[in-house]
């Protein structure tokens, strides 16, 4: 059985030979900095493009009234495009200490309809049903709203 070096340096000549004289060590070398200043390029780009990529719709905080075992959780969303008027889907839940879903619903508009022009704004509101007293009591850590569909309107 062939040893490490012997086995590189067996490669390196078949590779020589089947790529012909202009594989070298330095056309190996560029290459190498070629792949690393793309990649380098690639990764600033989409670093920069998640800087600076913000929603279109823009969910506020959401503010909750607990009634019982009922929560009621209103929030404003915020359409922040230019010239697009969206009819968002909105969500509400409750969530526990992981993170996770103890109680999730719809959210309508509190006046008016869902329709949101540019740069105008509307308040939505949702109620959570279903959680248990224990769980009010344990394990709830948060309310949550969210976009679930942006929907431009026709």
């Amino acid at each position: 059985m062939s040893s490490s070096p012997d086995l590189l340096e067996t490669s390196a000549r078949v590779a020589g030979r089947l790529l012909g004289p202009w594989w070298n060590e330095r056309t190996r070398r560029v290459l190498f900095g070629v792949l690393i200043t793309a990649g380098f390029v690639v990764g600033l780009v989409l670093g920069l493009q998640q800087v600076y990529d913000r929603p279109v719709l823009d969910v506020g905080e959401p503010r909750v009234r607990v009634e019982g075992l009922t929560a009621t959780v209103q929030v404003t969303v915020r359409n922040t495009s230019e010239d697009v008027a969206y009819c968002p889907v909105v969500g509400v839940a409750a969530l526990d200490r992981d993170g996770l879903d103890l109680a999730k619903a719809p959210a309508f508009v509190d006046l008016g309809d869902a329709r949101l022009a540019p740069k105008a704004s509307a308040n939505f509101v949702g109620v959570l049903i279903g959680i248990s007293e224990r769980d009010f009591a344990e394990q709830l850590s948060e309310y949550a709203a969210f976009v679930e569909h942006e929907n431009p309107c026709p």
